[in-house]
């Protein structure tokens, strides 16, 4: 039997000294529960509007898997950002 499919991810947060960092994330992840991994390491709120990027394209679907994104290189450097709306409180 062949080990899972693990991807390297790396999430930067301008705000959080230290990156998110998980050398052995499973290719069968979400994004979405990325999403909730980062914003728990980094000790923000579910606020949604902290979204990622990657190439500076926010990954607005949640169901893509960190496998589909990756490819065969099997790694992820990604970025998480808060939208500030101007005006909003």
């Amino acid at each position: 039997m062949s080990a899972p499919v693990t991807i390297n991810v790396v999430v930067h947060a301008t705000a959080v000294a230290e990156p998110f960092h998980d050398p052995h994330a499973a290719a069968d992840e979400t994004v979405g529960h990325l999403r909730t991994r980062v914003l728990q390491a980094f000790e923000l709120s579910d606020d949604p509007s902290y979204r990622l990027q990657l190439d500076k394209k926010d990954l607005t679907d949640m169901t893509v898997t960190l496998g589909q994104l990756a490819g065969p290189g099997r790694s992820l450097q990604l970025k998480l950002l808060k939208q500030v709306t101007q005006g909003a409180s």
